[in-house]
């Protein structure tokens, strides 16, 4: 399973941590460690580098899609270093 970079976009309605593919495709959610809707990324990604990411799952297109069940290979970067990543792919390709 290839790994996907994510970055931490908010909290769904169901009290869910969203994660959005760098490339702004596919979103990633965590069912089982909830969190309070104004968590900010520095404590996500605390969280995610002490326990891991075995827990996020593939939720679907839309931040609002219901989670697919799916199990996800995932790296958790903050935004400054998705935007660094993404522009190092433009200089490069």
């Amino acid at each position: 399973m290839e790994k996907v970079t994510v970055i931490f976009v908010g909290v769904d309605y169901w009290s869910r941590p969203v994660f959005k593919d760098i490339n702004r495709k596919k979103f990633y959610c965590d069912v089982f460690h909830l969190v309070n809707g104004n968590i900010k990324e520095d404590e996500i990604l605390g969280y995610y580098k002490t326990v891991g990411t075995a827990g996020i799952i593939f939720k679907g297109n839309d931040f609002d899609s219901e989670p697919m069940g799916d199990p996800a290979n995932v790296e958790i970067v903050t935004w400054k270093e998705a935007k660094e990543i993404l522009y190092n792919s433009k200089v490069e390709g």
